[in-house]
């Protein structure tokens, strides 16, 4: 590997860091390239070529396409929206089987479909943000959560040794 490989990017800005906790990696170049090379489909191409005689002749190619690549459809968004999952209105299971459709739909080659089928995950999510001013109110707001537990400690006899149960 690379030192390329091994960057480390700072966030500079508390813009930078935002970007960079949202920032999805799937189907981008920020995979190794074992993975890379593993998820590559390949197949052949014939073209007819023209000479200008007239004369037509086979030109064979091979075609190399990335798999991964096909995983930049999800999108920070997808992270971002504020989707219910009450019974009279299940907005995760609407997006999730529009999304998985679209997904397939995309593997098959059916790309006017595909689109249509993510202009309805979008339509969702992009309203979900809007729920309530739910983005507008928590875009810079940090959360931490704590638990309590009470550990009753270990009974001792009366010199000190742990008491036998």
């Amino acid at each position: 590997m690379s030192d390329e490989d091994n960057m480390r990017i700072t966030p500079q800005t508390p813009l930078d860091f935002d970007m960079l906790i949202t920032e999805p990696v799937w189907g981008k170049q920020e995979v190794s390239k074992e993975l890379k090379s593993r998820l590559l489909k390949f197949y052949s191409k014939t073209e007819l070529i023209t000479d200008e005689e007239g004369n037509q002749t086979q030109n064979p190619k091979v075609i190399e396409e990335s798999l991964w690549g096909l995983l930049g459809s999800y999108t920070r968004d997808m992270r971002l929206a504020n989707l219910s999952n009450k019974p009279w209105n299940n907005e995760v299971d609407y997006v999730g089987i529009y999304l998985n459709l679209a997904n397939d739909l995309l593997q098959a080659g059916y790309y006017r479909a595909f689109v249509v089928a993510m202009t309805r995950v979008a339509t969702k999510l992009e309203l979900s943000q809007s729920k309530n001013g739910f983005l507008r109110k928590r875009i810079n707001t940090y959360t931490q959560e704590t638990s309590h537990q009470e550990v009753e400690p270990p009974k001792k006899s009366l010199f000190g040794g742990s008491k036998k149960k």
